[in-house]
């Protein structure tokens, strides 16, 4: 399937240049490109996260979306102040350019979320629209697990094949209000989020029984995948092939 990106306005087409999203396989964590991928049949016991389908399949899915500019926060006492400095370009003018607003917490109200009291959380307006098929719709979801340990991502679904701007809402990994200083930053380029197509349907459930049948076929499953010594890979591509 395809996804479009799109400046909302001339003056963005830049920050896609600058910044420009990319398929998540080709902008993957240092810590993921750094581990070693053991053989499971020379040194049982020994796993890794490359050699876990849910998470490979987990980081490699999706189009990442970097940030299109530094973001600053300041709390000093009560007092909040965000700052996305791209915003200081005289191309944005703040009266027809709004790049920054917050996610009021009476919005929250009972989510339990780490956000500033009277103010609420970042809510970061994005520069790009987003087009998918029809039938189709984009997640929106935190990057890599722990890419950022001082805000992140809340997690969100839009209808993009008819609805095409999204904006993107921030809470603290922490309670921030128990701090009388403190200063974080988003930097531009990083990771802001990655975004994941699925094609909405309606859900049926069905929770079974133990079915015999179900269990075998589980079982060669197993014995593909120990048959090539572990690898993902090459067992989800022999299995589709079969």
């Amino acid at each position: 399937m395809n996804i479009e990106i799109y400046p909302r306005f001339k003056e963005y087409e830049i920050l896609l240049e600058l910044y420009p999203p990319q398929l998540a396989n080709k902008y993957l964590p240092e810590w993921y490109k750094k581990q070693k991928i053991y053989n499971r049949e020379k040194i049982p016991g020994i796993k890794d996260a490359k050699n876990c389908p849910a998470i490979q399949d987990f980081l490699t899915s999706g189009v990442v979306i970097p940030s299109w500019s530094n973001v600053y926060l300041e709390k000093r006492g009560e007092d909040l102040h965000w700052h996305i400095t791209v915003g200081d370009s005289e191309k944005y003018s703040k009266e027809t350019h709004s790049l920054l607003e917050f996610q009021s917490d009476q919005q929250m109200t009972g989510m339990n979320l780490n956000v500033m009291n009277g103010v609420g959380a970042l809510k970061l307006i994005s520069p790009y629209y987003f087009k998918t098929p029809p039938g189709y719709s984009l997640q929106f979801i935190d990057p890599f697990y722990h890419h950022r340990r001082d805000v992140r991502a809340m997690t969100g679904i839009s209808d993009t094949d008819i609805w095409h701007q999204t904006n993107i809402v921030f809470e603290f990994m922490e309670n921030i209000n128990v701090y009388e200083t403190k200063d974080l930053i988003i930097k531009a380029g990083d990771p802001l989020v990655i975004v994941q197509p699925f094609k909405r349907e309606k859900l049926k459930l069905e929770v079974n029984k133990f079915s015999e049948e179900f269990h075998t076929e589980q079982e060669n499953n197993g014995t593909l995948l120990h048959s090539v010594g572990g690898d993902w890979i090459k067992y989800k591509g022999d299995k589709k092939s079969k």
